[in-house]
C-alpha cells in the first residue's frame, strides 16, 4: 500500500509538472504538442491525486474497521461534542480517530511524541512527531474527554508515560 502511494504521488508531481512543463512550451513556441502534454498531465495530475485519497482513505478505513473488530483495543469511545460534528471519537491502542479520519501512534509518517492528560478538566492532549522536517510544527490534538471516560484515558496515559505496571 505504501509503495502505491508514493508511486502515485509520484505520478501526480509528474504529471503537474508536464501541465505546466506543455502549457510553457505551448506558449513559447506555439505547438499543439505543448497543449498536448499539458493536457496529458493535467488529467494524470488529477487522476494520481484522486488515488492518493483513495489509498489514504481505505489505510483509514482498514484500520477503523480492525479496531471495531477487536473491541479490547478501544480504551474509550464517546461522541463528538463539536456542534454540527456527527462523528464519534475513539481512542484505541493504535491511534486516535475522530470519525473516520485516523491519527495513528505509531505510523509510517507520524509517531506518538507526547501526550498528557488532566483527569479534572478531563483535557487530553496529544502531540506527534513526523517526518516533516524542521521548522514544522508538531501535529497535536486537543480533545475534550468526558467524565465517563475519563478513568480510561488516565490509566491509559499513565501507562503509555510510566510504562505497564
Amino acid at each position: 500500500m505504501l509503495l502505491k502511494l508514493l508511486l502515485f504521488a509520484i505520478v501526480m508531481i509528474l504529471g503537474f509538472s508536464a501541465t505546466l512543463g506543455g502549457a510553457l512550451m505551448a506558449s513559447a513556441s506555439g505547438d499543439a504538442i505543448g497543449w498536448v502534454i499539458s493536457l496529458v498531465g493535467l488529467v494524470l495530475g488529477i487522476y494520481s491525486l484522486v488515488r492518493v485519497v483513495q489509498i489514504n482513505r481505505g489505510y483509514q478505513d482498514h484500520h477503523l474497521d480492525e479496531v471495531l473488530g477487536n473491541p479490547s483495543e478501544i480504551i474509550a469511545r464517546w461522541p463528538d461534542p463539536a456542534p454540527g460534528e456527527d462523528r464519534e471519537i475513539i481512542v484505541a491502542v493504535r491511534g486516535v480517530f475522530l470519525g473516520r479520519d485516523f491519527a495513528p501512534f505509531a505510523g509510517g509518517y507520524q509517531s506518538l511524541a507526547a501526550i498528557t492528560f488532566d483527569r479534572a478538566s478531563g483535557a487530553l492532549h496529544v502531540e506527534f512527531s513526523s517526518i516533516a522536517p524542521p521548522p514544522h510544527d508538531r501535529p497535536t490534538l486537543d480533545l475534550a474527554v468526558p467524565e465517563a471516560a475519563r478513568d480510561a484515558i488516565g490509566d491509559f496515559v499513565d501507562t503509555i508515560r510510566d510504562g505497564p505496571r
